[in-house]
């Protein structure tokens, strides 16, 4: 009996090598990690295989290991959204001043233009300037031949802007109509006395005079000589006149009066010049001077050859 169980324990197992080695070739079923039936099958899976060994605790970390290599590039990424624009940054400090660049180049000479006919229009009243100086080289002795003052005929023209005065008739003739400034002045000498008239239009306006001349020449009963020193005066005055185109200024020597004058010591003269402009409103509304008596009326007349003015 004995013998019998040993020979069928062989016997199955021979069976189960060639049925573990079939299985093998063919498609491997999964084994669950535990083992079916009850601790029989255990032990019989124990006694044909060989129990497992127990697993053990799990062991420690181990070190970190060396860096990998540098990966591939991704590829680039769509571009995003233009941000909103930042606000304006403060000024920055002014930088310092660049040096001075070399001269450039001489350009080409250009072409000859047209010829330009420039037709003058007269210059309009507010772009008109007056001023005028005159002044004489020669004496006027004094001559009680004279039946009428006579006219001072400044021949020598140091500024005449606007071309108010006339050398030929010595007379200042407004170019325009508003208020203007004129002075006038002389000097005696030899003994005479002095007196001026500023004329407009036949009227006198006002005069300068001086008798100095004769105050140093000694008393009615001293006879002067020659060589005993020759006394002079002067005289001078100034006025506005609100003017019209047309009116005429000038100065006149009054009869019995002498000035004297040498070359390039012009001690006579006559000025003037435009202040403003006077609206014709304004010219209407000037106040008349009164009439002289009909003995001061005065009419210039020039001065004759023998004294050298005309």
């Amino acid at each position: 009996m004995r013998y019998t169980n040993v020979l069928l324990i062989i016997f199955i197992l021979v069976c189960t090598r060639t049925a573990s080695a079939t299985s093998s070739k063919g498609k491997v079923k999964a084994r669950s990690s535990r083992p079916k039936g009850g601790s029989h099958h255990k032990s019989w899976q124990c006694f044909i295989k060989g129990c497992p060994i127990p697993v053990g605790l799990p062991g420690r970390d181990g070190q970190i290991g060396p860096p990998g290599s540098t990966g591939i590039q991704g590829i680039q990424g769509v571009p995003g959204v233009q941000g909103v624009q930042g606000a304006r940054g403060p000024q920055g400090e002014r930088g310092y001043k660049g040096e001075k660049g070399q001269k450039g180049r001489r350009g080409f000479k250009g072409h000859k233009g047209d010829k330009v006919v420039v037709h003058e229009s007269p210059p309009s009243q507010r772009d008109i300037q007056v001023a005028f100086t005159v002044t004489m080289n020669d004496d006027i002795p004094a001559n009680n031949g004279y039946k009428y003052n006579r006219l001072m005929h400044f021949d020598v023209v140091i500024t005449n802007i606007g071309a108010g005065y006339d050398v030929k008739s010595g007379h200042f003739k407004p170019p325009i109509n508003g208020t203007y400034f004129f002075g006038f002045g002389g000097v005696s000498f030899d003994g005479q006395n002095i007196l001026l008239h500023l004329v407009k239009d036949g009227q006198r306006i006002i005069s300068a005079y001086d008798n100095s001349g004769c105050r140093c020449c000694g008393t009615a009963a001293h006879v002067r000589t020659d060589s005993e020193w020759k006394c002079a005066g002067s005289s001078s005055n100034g006025v506005i006149l609100i003017l019209s185109e047309g009116e005429d200024v000038w100065i006149e020597l009054a009869d019995g009066y002498g000035v004297h004058n040498a070359l390039y010591h012009n001690y006579a003269s006559f000025y003037g010049y435009l202040l403003f402009q006077t609206p014709p409103q304004q010219q209407q509304q000037q106040p008349q001077q009164q009439q002289q008596q009909p003995n001061q009326q005065t009419k210039g007349r020039g001065i004759k050859g023998d004294e050298g003015l005309s």
